[in-house]
C-alpha cells in the first residue's frame, strides 16, 4: 500500500506538520509513504525522525519581487490559484505533466492533498484515489460556479462566473495539450474522491447556506503542539494576552505599539516568526516577551484572557477551542473569511482598515471586559470537550485504510 502526500500552495509550516501527522499514522497502518512538498528543506525545522521518501512538489515558485507585490484579489477559491499557473496553459500543462510523472515514480495507490489542487487535477486521469484534506477554505463547496469568497457582496457572483470561465478555458487548453478529457466546470478540477474537512462548523469560512447543498463531515482541527521549552504567565497580573501578528501586515505596527504601551498589570506573550533574535530582545519589556518561533500553547491556554491575531486558522482555532475570545486583524481574504466565521458565532471581533493605537487599546479593553463573547467561547469549549486533536490523525488514517486500501499491495 503506497500513499503520496502532497503540499503545493502556501508558506505556512503547518502544512508540513499536518502531513507529518497523517504520514506517521498511515505508516503505522502499513502504508509506504512518499511526500511531495513545496519546500522540502523546511522539514529540517521539525525535530521528528521519519523514513519517508521526499520529493520537490511541482509548483510555480514566485520569485520576482514585482510578481510578489502585484495585487491579486480573487473572487473564488479557483481564482486564488491564478498566481500559481492557472492563467498560463503551457505552465499548467507542465505542472500537470510533472505531477503525473511523480505519481508514476512513487507508484502510489492514493493521493492525499493538503493545499495541493493541481495534484488533485492531475490525478483525475490516473487510477489514484484522490483525497483532499485541510481547512474549510481549501475544501470549498463545489458548486457551479464556485461560491464567491466575499459572499457578503452581491456583485461578486456575476463577476466570479466570468473569471471562472476564463480559468476553465486555461485548464482545458492545458488538458488538451496532454490529450486529456476536458472539464465542464472548474468545480470538476477540484473534486476529490473524498474530503476530510479538518475543522468544525463554527470555523467554516463559508456560511451554512453555501455549504448545505454540499454537506460534508467536519472531523475537527488538526492541532500539532509545538516543541520547545514551556512558557509560563507571570504571577499577580490582571490581564494575560497572547498575540500572533505577522510583520508587514497593515495592522502590525500599531498593534505592536499598542501592546508595548500596556501597563505592568498586563502580561503579553507576542509571537512573530519573521523577527530576528535581536529584534525580539529589543522589543521585549518587563511585561512583554517576544518570540520568533512557535511555542507550546498548552501551558498558556487555561489562564489566557484574549488572543490577538491576524485570523491565522491554526493558533486562533486552538485558542477559541479553549474558551479564549479572539480579536482579529485579517490581512488577506482567507483570514477575513475565517474572522467572519468567528464573528458569526460570537466568538470574537475583527478590525479592518486603518486604526490608531488609541482605537486598538479601547477595543482590547472592551474585549477583556465583554462577557457575551467570553461566554460563547466557553460554551464552544464545553461543546467540543470530547474532541482530542492528538487522536485525529489516527482516525483519518484508519478511515483511509478501511476505504482505500488496494486489493493487493504493489511491490
Amino acid at each position: 500500500m503506497r500513499a503520496l502526500l502532497a503540499w503545493e500552495l502556501g508558506a505556512n509550516l503547518g502544512h508540513i506538520s499536518t502531513l507529518l501527522d497523517i504520514a506517521e499514522a498511515l505508516s503505522k497502518q502499513g502504508w509506504k509513504i512518499s511526500m511531495a512538498l513545496r519546500n522540502p528543506d523546511a522539514l529540517s525545522k521539525f525535530e521528528r525522525e521519519h523514513k519517508f521518501s521526499v520529493f520537490q512538489a511541482p509548483c510555480k515558485q514566485i520569485q520576482d519581487s514585482q510578481e510578489k507585490t502585484k495585487p491579486h484579489l480573487p473572487n473564488s477559491y479557483i481564482e486564488d490559484l491564478i498566481p500559481c499557473g492557472y492563467d498560463d496553459p503551457e505552465l499548467l500543462q507542465q505542472l500537470i505533466e510533472s505531477w503525473i510523472i511523480l505519481f508514476e515514480q512513487t507508484n502510489a495507490d492514493i493521493l492525499i492533498a493538503e493545499s495541493a489542487p493541481t495534484a488533485i487535477l492531475a490525478a483525475r486521469n490516473t487510477s489514484l484515489k484522490r483525497i483532499n484534506l485541510g481547512s474549510c477554505y481549501s475544501t470549498p463547496p463545489l458548486s457551479d460556479p464556485l461560491p464567491p469568497l466575499r459572499y457578503w457582496r452581491d456583485e461578486e457572483t456575476s463577476t466570479g462566473r466570468l473569471k471562472q470561465q476564463d480559468i476553465l478555458r486555461t485548464i482545458n487548453k492545458a488538458m488538451a495539450k496532454l490529450d486529456l478529457k476536458p472539464l465542464l466546470s472548474v468545480a470538476e478540477a477540484l473534486k476529490p474522491d473524498r474530503n476530510f474537512i479538518c475543522s468544525f462548523e463554527e470555523f467554516d469560512h463559508y456560511p451554512k447556506n453555501l455549504r448545505d447543498s454540499y454537506p460534508e463531515k467536519y472531523y475537527g482541527p488538526l492541532q500539532a503542539e509545538a516543541s520547545g521549552q514551556a512558557i509560563k504567565w507571570r504571577d499577580d497580573v490582571q490581564h494575560r494576552i497572547l498575540a500572533y501578528i505577522v510583520a508587514g501586515t497593515p495592522s502590525f505596527q500599531n498593534c505592536l505599539n499598542a501592546l508595548r504601551s500596556t501597563p505592568d498589570s498586563f502580561d503579553i506573550i507576542y509571537i512573530c516568526p519573521s523577527f530576528s533574535e535581536s529584534v525580539c530582545q529589543d522589543l521585549a519589556k518587563s511585561n512583554m516577551r517576544v518570540f520568533n518561533h512557535p511555542i507550546p500553547l498548552s501551558p498558556l491556554l487555561d489562564d489566557c484572557d484574549l488572543l490577538i491575531s491576524n485570523g491565522n486558522t491554526g493558533v486562533t482555532t486552538t485558542a477559541t477551542m479553549n474558551g479564549i475570545p479572539a480579536l482579529m486583524f485579517p490581512s488577506h481574504i482567507e483570514q477575513n473569511m475565517f474572522a467572519r466565521a468567528l464573528c458569526r458565532n460570537n466568538l470574537g471581533q475583527m478590525l479592518v482598515g486603518e486604526f490608531s493605537i488609541e482605537d486598538l487599546m479601547t477595543r482590547i479593553r472592551y474585549m477583556l471586559n465583554e462577557k457575551s463573547i467570553k461566554e460563547s467561547s466557553l460554551q464552544l469549549a464545553e461543546k467540543y470537550a470530547w474532541f482530542d486533536p492528538k487522536t485525529l490523525p489516527q482516525v483519518i488514517a484508519e478511515e483511509i485504510s478501511r476505504d482505500y486500501s488496494p486489493t493487493r499491495d504493489k511491490s
